[in-house]
């Protein structure tokens, strides 16, 4: 019952969600697809939207509430947000019974797993989360344009790290997208960067960390290898040993 599985169901500008699971104890973190994308993918690991025990925001950019209206008619599952979030997502929610709505504090608990809640610094106020129990710990931080230093006290131990890796900064600088859009990602209310994402990797790894989840890569931006280099490249300036293990994270979810 203390043992946390994360599994990435849909990650990118396209959408994202990830399903965390403790015991009986299914939550969503974000629903940025439709339902019948959802559905079928929570069908392929033997679930329906029926066992979802919970929904988790991490903020109201339309890739991470796109479904959640619909999927909270067809799940009895309780909404967790903060209230900035809520605020932003009233549209989205409107229909939803307010007794279903939980507005977090910066700590409360999902069945056996403590679930701590911290700001990232995005353009829309933007929630990460720890889930621990006894025996783990994993952590989800994505949206994100910089990595304070205090969130290494709160992130620090967790076996499993999502993050997000979006981009590669010379593309962005080199590539089509209009001024004020590159100066919008490369900021600290952006995105986070290969670069820095692998600074952040590194420092995690000390701490303990030995899975990375490289997600919410840019489309346009950045590929899986420069992700994937970036972070593996960084972590080995700390550490010869074969230990860890990174996986980058594509718009379906894990690759087999």
């Amino acid at each position: 019952m203390n043992k946390i599985e994360i599994t990435p169901l849909f990650s990118g500008s396209s959408g994202n969600s990830i399903l965390i699971k403790n015991g009986k104890n299914l939550v969503l973190v974000d629903v940025g697809v439709s339902r019948q994308r959802i559905s079928k993918k929570l069908n392929t690991y033997g679930y329906n939207l029926e066992d979802i025990t919970a929904i988790l925001l991490t903020h109201g950019h339309i890739d991470h509430v796109k479904g959640l209206d619909i999927v909270m008619k067809y799940s009895n599952a309780r909404l967790y947000c903060q209230k900035e979030c809520l605020d932003v997502i009233g549209k989205y929610v409107e229909k939803v019974d307010d007794n279903r709505i939980t507005t977090t504090k910066e700590i409360f608990t999902i069945g056996n797993m403590e679930i701590a809640s911290f700001p990232l610094p995005h353009d829309s106020p933007c929630t990460g989360y720890t889930f621990t129990t006894s025996e783990n710990k994993v952590a989800v931080l994505t949206d994100l344009g910089k990595f304070e230093e205090d969130l290494f006290e709160v992130i620090g131990g967790a076996k499993t790290v999502y993050i997000e890796s979006n981009h590669d900064v010379e593309k962005v600088k080199n590539g089509m997208y209009p001024y004020q859009l590159k100066r919008r990602i490369l900021s600290e209310k952006g995105h986070l960067s290969n670069e820095d994402c692998g600074i952040v990797c590194k420092n995690l790894y000390k701490l303990g960390t030995r899975r990375f989840l490289l997600s919410h890569l840019s489309n346009e931006n950045n590929t899986p290898e420069l992700a994937f280099s970036a972070v593996s490249s960084a972590i080995q300036e700390v550490t010869s040993e074969g230990d860890f293990g990174i996986y980058v994270v594509g718009k379906e979810g894990l690759e087999d």
